[in-house]
């Protein structure tokens, strides 16, 4: 074999390596973006699990918010028994001060004629 030979040779297996080569230049650009990719799905993940956690803290604080509440409503509600009794009381009050008046008129009156 001669050097011309084994020139063609070399020609002809570059030829068949060229699409290969491309092939892998090509691969290697998409592991680059995929890993660019991944490194973006982290940094979103890594936020995503903050904001959770920042949620759970909110929701929580927010249940204890409630509980408080529900805890202040028992005494609100008794309270407002109270003045709903004492309502009652003013109006019942009312109606005697209206018929001690009445009377007191109707006893003057009967007090005249005589």
């Amino acid at each position: 074999m001669t050097k011309e030979d084994l020139q063609q040779i070399a020609e002809l297996m570059d030829m068949r390596l060229d699409p290969i080569k491309e092939e892998l230049t090509n691969l290697r650009a998409g592991q680059e973006e995929l890993r660019a990719d991944v490194s973006s799905l982290k940094a979103g993940q890594e936020k995503l699990e903050t904001e959770v956690r920042h949620t759970r803290v909110l929701i929580e604080k927010q249940e204890h918010n409630v509980q408080l509440i529900a805890e202040q409503y028992g005494d609100i509600s008794a309270k407002l028994e109270r003045v709903q009794e004492i309502d009652e009381l003013r109006d019942r009050v009312r109606t005697l001060e209206t018929v001690v008046r009445n009377h007191t008129v109707a006893i003057k009156e009967i007090r005249k004629a005589e």
